[in-house]
């Protein structure tokens, strides 16, 4: 499992089923739109981030007591892990469709 260090510790992020389900309530975006970042705002982002540090926790055992505002706290802090996120955001992505050789989404849809 990947992994970011934020909030002063390493910590697993999951982009799985659960993440992009999450991320998709919670911006009221469709199934083909969370896996398009070009249009994401910096709110997006903090939520994606959130919710992928929720299901990489719940992933490894471990309890999550995160909050939002700690994430938006922790990247005033560090905005590089923005970066590494996205990376491995798409990465996995990618790896998930090229296991079940389906196209990728189109931006925008």
């Amino acid at each position: 499992m990947d992994s970011i260090l934020i909030g002063g510790k390493e910590r697993p992020v999951n982009v799985g089923w659960g993440t992009l389900k999450d991320f998709g309530k919670q911006t009221g975006r469709s199934f083909s739109q969370v896996f398009s970042v070009e249009n994401l705002g910096f709110d997006d982002i903090e939520k994606l981030l959130f919710v992928s540090l929720k299901w990489g926790a719940k992933r490894e055992g471990q309890d999550f007591d995160v909050k939002i505002a700690d994430v938006q706290g922790w990247l005033n802090d560090d905005m590089l892990v923005v970066v590494k996120f996205m990376e491995i955001f798409g990465e996995s992505v990618t790896a998930a469709l090229d296991e079940k050789n389906l196209p990728a989404p189109e931006a925008g849809q």
